[in-house]
């Protein structure tokens, strides 16, 4: 969430074929791609393989600013070659002294298809380590097959990148064309601190309309191509393995935790009938606690409750098995019970993997400020930016990014709002100083009645190792197992998660997504009970050359909330005035249907009924409602205006009724079980649909 930072990266790119176009007048470079001709190169950091004699070069690296172009003082020189399966890219980075290369520096690549409607984005740091996001969803099979080595200690003055990129690792119904758009770009720590590139992209690395055209691509072989599955239809369960799951991230005053154990339709197949499942609380040193057993005659059954009233405090392992003639299935879960902090709880509900807060569901309607001591960053800040925007601007929670201050924190507090703290970013610290800034934030903000959790990371892995996140995650769940950890995750891969992986957060937030994001991580998301959320950008859209309008942010909200997101993540109010008129009026509104779709978002029961759309631009929930009926909410995915007919499932709801506006006034009439609702360019609407049965 760094202004200038390069991992800064991919957003929505459907949104680029809509409005992408460079800016009248301006001349993007291009390169012809130079063709392997022999051995590739050995993969050894160095470029003295003799194939980079082919290679085309990509020299003239300039700032990236807007405005006039200025030459970066240190230079990079790109080479590129392409044989017939992978990209080969080669990079001398110059520096003044090589002592001066900081673990932090990058090397990156951009690359989408000539209509920008797909994008790749592969980083590499001097200490080696590695890291790839891009268009939500597109890295959805395997992990990314892919190699890079670096070189910082045979030259005084240079440090070098071989990077091998197997076009397998592309959706070959994108790039079957002989442009492809293409950047590389580079930031430089220490002194000179640069951010530099082949293609200005005019302040944000990561905007593909400024992307530089590279010719001669034509005709690659994208074998052992990965496939693209669609996303789930009907509930948020569907398509996910077995798991079990316990109701709470933990529990205090609770006296009966739930627990729900779903099988997949294949499994339950290969059980067969006379089913039994057990299931046995244990404490740490093994010794059994509770135990129970079923038979499971219908998959209700296969939702049990165990009393946990009289269990002492401390950490159980629950374990649950489901045996059919000699076939067994088996599940592991921690139950961890915890003395009550009155006022400072907050937990995951599992089921409906919303938020509560002292007991209560919330959704994180979410905007991050980067601080500076008590007020936003911004050398002409007036004072009381903070508490406007904490009373105007319609949030329920802020991110104080970048440092915190008690004050800050207490002026959300007498707004109403949540707070979640980034207690570690500028300056990147690294090994126990980091760690040591790291517990004294925890320390210092955790008995805040307000403080809703932390965000521990940023930008892929820009502070440390996956392993060194692992540490700080349960760091802070040591320090305060009472509060979340949020982090962002770009470039989510089913299975893998995203460069933060599945093990070091509470909270799966994707960077710069819409709902596909969201259905790609719930795949993952949906088996451990944690809410998904996504991330939009409000200071500079890099998929966008101008800025989204209250509707298309209130179009993009919905469109997360109906693919199962447990909240939403603007960031980007660094100087305290909204960015975008109407902006705060939107997002108002936005916090007060929030509130009134509460009741169904928090409802975790199966939804049974079916409802099926003719139109594939609207996108939709159902949900039961809690004095009876269900609630369909729905948003219209397209620019343009909207009809759609949703087909009722005869068999559990009633063929005439009315369906009620849950946001403003009026009913809708259906006969035939056929609803239908029209809806404006980038619309949405809940309703209550009356007489379904519960």
């Amino acid at each position: 969430m760094k202004r200038f930072l390069p991992a800064v990266a991919i957003l929505v790119l459907s949104a680029v074929a809509a409005w992408g176009a460079p800016p009248a007048g301006l001349k993007l470079p291009s390169a012809r791609i130079a063709i392997l001709r022999g051995p590739p190169p050995v993969m050894n950091g160095l470029l003295t393989s003799a194939c980079w004699n082919q290679a085309t070069q990509l020299t003239n690296f300039v700032l990236d600013q807007g405005g006039p172009l200025v030459r970066a003082k240190d230079q990079t020189v790109v080479y590129l070659l392409r044989g017939k399966k992978a990209l080969y890219i080669g990079a001398k980075c110059y520096v003044r002294n090589r002592r001066s290369v900081s673990p932090s520096d990058w090397f990156e690549v951009f690359i989408a298809n000539r209509r920008l409607s797909v994008y790749y984005h592969f980083w590499v740091h001097p200490s080696g380590a590695t890291g790839q996001d891009g268009t939500p969803g597109i890295f959805l099979v395997h992990k990314p097959h892919w190699y890079a080595r670096v070189n910082t200690t045979q030259f005084d003055d240079q440090w070098e990148v071989e990077m091998q990129i197997p076009f397998s690792n592309f959706d070959p119904r994108s790039f079957a064309s002989d442009e492809w758009r293409f950047n590389a770009c580079r930031e430089q720590i220490n002194r000179p601190h640069e951010l530099s590139e082949w293609s200005n992209t005019a302040g944000m690395f990561a905007t593909p309309t400024r992307f530089g055209r590279l010719y001669g691509m034509r005709g690659v072989d994208f074998a052992a191509k990965a496939h693209f599955p669609r996303p789930r239809a009907g509930n948020s369960d569907a398509g996910a393995p077995n798991y079990m799951l316990l109701n709470r991230s933990y529990y205090t005053t609770e006296s009966t935790a739930r627990v729900k154990v779903h099988l997949t339709n294949r499994t339950l197949k290969s059980l067969g009938r006379k089913v039994v499942l057990k299931i046995s609380v244990a404490n740490r040193t093994g010794r059994g606690v509770l135990q129970q057993t079923t038979s499971v005659k219908a998959a209700s059954d296969l939702f049990q409750r165990l009393a946990i009233s009289k269990l002492p405090l401390g950490k159980y392992v629950v374990r649950a098995s489901l045996r059919a003639g000699g076939k067994v299935v088996h599940f592991t879960k921690t139950l961890l019970k915890l003395k009550p902090q009155p006022g400072n709880e907050v937990k995951v509900n599992r089921f409906s993997r919303l938020i509560l807060v002292n007991g209560k569901p919330f959704v994180p309607i979410m905007l991050e400020v980067e601080m500076w001591g008590d007020k936003p960053s911004g050398r002409n800040t007036p004072a009381d930016a903070l508490e406007k925007i904490a009373e105007d601007s319609g949030f329920n929670t802020l991110c104080l990014w970048c440092g915190a201050s008690p004050g800050a924190v207490a002026a959300c507090e007498k707004a109403g709002l949540e707070v979640v703290i980034a207690p570690v970013c500028g300056g990147y610290g690294t090994g126990q100083t980091l760690t040591h800034r790291l517990a004294g934030m925890v320390r210092k903000f955790k008995k805040f009645p307000n403080l809703l959790g932390w965000d521990i990371a940023d930008e892929g892995n820009i502070n440390g190792t996956e392993k060194q996140f692992q540490q700080r995650y349960a760091l802070l769940k040591k320090i305060d197992p009472y509060h979340l950890v949020f982090r962002n995750d770009q470039g989510w891969i089913v299975g893998y998660g995203g460069p933060g992986g599945l093990h070091s957060t509470d909270i799966y937030m994707g960077d710069y997504g819409g709902g596909q994001l969201i259905d790609t991580i719930e795949r993952d998301a949906v088996p451990r009970g944690r809410p998904a959320m996504a991330l939009q950008s409000l200071i500079s859209p890099p998929e966008m050359v101008r800025w989204p309008t209250p509707a298309e942010a209130t179009q993009w909200y919905f469109n997360l909330l109906v693919h199962g997101a447990g909240g939403a993540f603007w960031w980007g109010a660094h100087n305290g005035d909204p960015p975008i008129p109407g902006f705060w009026k939107a997002m108002r509104r936005l916090r007060a249907q929030t509130r009134g779709l509460l009741p169904a978002l928090d409802d975790s029961r199966p939804v049974k009924a079916h409802v099926v759309c003719d139109n594939n631009h609207i996108r939709f929930m159902l949900r039961h409602w809690p004095k009876g009926g269900y609630c369909l909410v729905a948003v219209n995915a397209s620019r343009h205006a909207q009809s759609a007919a949703f087909r009722l499932d005869a068999a559990r709801m009633p063929g005439r009724g009315t369906a009620e506006r849950l946001f403003g006034h009026g009913a809708v009439p259906y006969t035939g079980n056929r609803l239908r609702l029209n809806f404006p360019a980038l619309g949405h609407g809940a309703y209550l649909l009356k007489g379904a049965a519960p």
